[in-house]
């Protein structure tokens, strides 16, 4: 039986604790990991249990298996280990995963471990709650390469039954403990996100083959000029050995090496060449070394090896792919892949999908969806010219969410001011040559009109500020004396924020752990030390910049964002859009819309990311988000570029209270 996944009993748990569940596993055969996305794999056979009753399976054509799918039909909601895998065969196979809510136990025990980290494959998960791992010799066969469809069918078998009673098991034990925890609504909200992630994988995204090579070749003619400065340089020494690189840096530049304690350097094992220990050359040194340079000749090398560096990364980890794409891919479309369970604040990451392209046969390439550089965006357009490339993007999100975290009146106020601009509040701290300890509000007017009249200064200052605006936001205290200045004026400014905050360290401080008001949990490991600083166990770094952002960065990204696009989502498809969504970056929703859908689908967002988004709190977490939430959305041809709408929306209570 299909409950709409935002029913009432879905939001109210009721489906999870008491519902009709199947568990189900399908086996596949192993090409690209078993990827639906890959037409040359099948499903070999599916085993099943619903609440209550047996295991049964079939081996063979799943399509074929009757009893399989009246299960499935019948069932309030479907349990799969991994689910988002499962999701995605199901739309091979031409059910829409979507229309039924989900639960996955390798989620579910990622909510439970919080930012702890412990493996989430079944083998081990199961093994945590006391019962069997996976069965040896499949494990050992599915590790050695054999393909599922070549292996003994009596132990296949045997293994895709044991692993659907077992995974039954751990969501039995987890339903237990996340309940008893106050945890399992964050469990919803994730996995109401999964069939969701799956169908804007299968999406993919659509490169512009014009502009990628136009970049490209701009680029590759950059970092060719660079690579012949860098050779007249150094004398053409290899970059990528460390062998030459040190000896031109420390014995031809005579740069400083970092020393211990001791004042000892601080080397690699000795060589040949370097008896003493050879002198490091990896990315954190050159970091360093670039704060180092105070000959002519030190800035000059530190100068073009930064230029030479972001080509480079430019051309070999992002172009060289899209290229790739765009020459031998059918459509210039790639596809990615999304990762619920790999982030400490939960929020989702994403992996590229390996590819060997001919024009560049020595390396497997991989782009990330959400971590491209952000100049890249206005490659991606739209596969229909009759629709556009849109975005979404939560405004200021995670200042909203912190500004409601520690109910500071000031940045409550500051929301709903429509003359408040943070980067020039930021800008105006740094640049008033008579800064008292507050700022002057007679110059952040004068500053904020020369804005609106398109000043240049004013908009390379404000552009300038941007890193720092919120960087105190996440414990950042240490800069030159106007960062500083401004960090300081940010906590003094915001100080019912800044109090939470400290309050949380105490927490964390008193207990280990700190309890967010939706029911995640994290937890540090840590010691003082003789500064009175609390360190991070295994990094032997502060833990106050991770107690400050965790909690900011989880509701924004990890709760809100994924609570408006899953509204949105369903919104869209009830009232027949033609949408297409490709992507979600952290606090944004990617999609290709026909233009004759525009504006309603414009009119959706906007509820989305707003009302749905408070409506659901309150429901499902009993958070009354009292902070005005809005959304910017920019429609054009490409991704990034055109026209731009935006818009804030009071809280239900303000607006009634209004």
């Amino acid at each position: 039986m299909n409950r709409h996944p935002l029913s009432d009993d879905s939001l109210s748990l009721d489906l999870y604790r008491n519902g009709k569940w199947i568990v189900f596993d399908f086996e596949t055969t192993n090409k690209d990991k078993g990827s639906a996305l890959n037409p040359e794999n099948r499903v070999v056979m599916v085993a099943w249990k619903l609440r209550g009753g047996p295991v049964r399976h079939f081996y063979g054509n799943v399509m074929e298996c009757r009893e399989f799918w009246e299960a499935y039909e019948s069932a309030d909601y479907a349990i799969a280990f991994n689910a988002k895998f499962e999701a995605h065969w199901l739309y091979r196979l031409g059910i829409d995963p979507t229309e039924k809510l989900w639960a996955d136990p390798m989620i579910a025990e990622k909510v439970r471990l919080g930012n702890r980290f412990a493996p989430l494959n079944l083998d081990d998960v199961s093994k945590r709650y006391g019962y069997q791992g996976k069965e040896v010799m499949i494990a050992s066969m599915m590790e050695s390469g054999v393909c599922p469809s070549e292996m003994p069918k009596r132990r296949l078998i045997a293994r895709a039954r044991r692993d659907v009673k077992t995974t039954e098991q751990i969501w039995c034990k987890q339903l237990r403990g996340l309940t008893k925890e106050g945890k399992l609504q964050v469990v919803l909200t994730r996995c109401l996100l999964t069939p969701i992630l799956s169908d804007i994988e299968r999406t993919g995204m659509k490169l512009d083959r014009e502009r990628v090579i136009a970049e490209y070749e701009e680029y590759t003619k950059q970092l060719r000029e660079v690579e012949a400065e860098l050779d007249a340089f150094t004398g053409g020494i290899n970059m990528a050995s460390s062998d030459q690189l040190a000896e031109f840096l420390y014995e031809k530049l005579k740069f400083p090496e970092q020393v211990d304690k001791r004042g000892r350097p601080k080397r690699n094992k000795p060589t040949k060449r370097w008896p003493d220990g050879k002198p490091k050359t990896d990315k954190t040194t050159m970091e360093w070394l670039e704060t180092q340079a105070r000959t002519e000749k030190q800035k000059q090398f530190i100068e073009l090896r930064r230029k030479w560096g972001k080509l480079n990364a430019a051309v070999t980890k992002n172009l060289q792919f899209f290229r790739g794409v765009v020459e031998e891919r059918e459509g210039g479309i790639f596809y990615g892949v999304f990762n619920q369970v790999n982030t400490q604040t939960h929020r989702l990451s994403s992996s590229g999908v390996p590819q060997v392209f001919e024009l560049f046969p020595k390396k497997e390439k991989s782009v990330q969806f959400q971590n491209m550089p952000r100049v890249f965006k206005r490659l991606f357009t739209v596969r229909d010219p009759d629709y556009v490339m849109t975005e979404a993007d939560g405004s200021q999100l995670e200042f909203r969410v912190a500004a409601f975290l520690g109910q500071d009146k000031i940045a409550i106020a500051n929301i709903r001011d429509p003359d408040f601009d943070a980067h020039l509040q930021t800008a105006c701290v740094m640049h008033d040559p008579q800064f008292d300890g507050d700022i002057n509000r007679e110059l952040y007017l004068d500053l904020l009109n020369k804005k609106r009249a398109g000043d240049k200064q004013v908009k390379e200052w404000r552009q300038a500020a941007k890193p720092d605006t919120f960087k105190p936001l996440y414990g950042g205290t240490q800069g030159d004396p106007l960062q500083e200045r401004y960090y300081k004026w940010f906590q003094d400014h915001y100080a019912e924020l800044y109090a939470e905050q400290e309050r949380w360290v105490s927490e964390v401080l008193a207990t280990g752990r700190l309890k967010t008001p939706w029911g995640l949990r994290f937890y540090w490991d840590f010691y003082i030390n003789k500064h009175g600083t609390p360190m991070d166990r295994r990094e032997h770094k502060s833990i106050v910049p991770s107690v400050f952002n965790y909690p900011v960065q989880s509701l924004a990204t990890a709760e809100i964002i994924p609570i408006a696009l899953v509204h949105l989502y369903h919104r869209v498809k009830a009232a027949g859009l033609r949408v297409r969504f490709v992507n979600t970056v952290h606090d944004s929703v990617v999609a290709e819309v026909h233009k004759e859908d525009l504006e309603k689908y414009i009119l959706i967002v906007k509820k989305a990311f707003t009302d749905d988004v408070y409506r659901y709190l309150k429901r499902v977490y009993g958070m009354e988000f009292n902070v005005p939430l809005g959304c910017e959305i920019k429609y054009g041809t490409h991704w990034g570029e055109g026209e731009e709408v935006a818009f804030d929306v009071e809280p239900p209570e303000w607006k009634e209270a209004a």
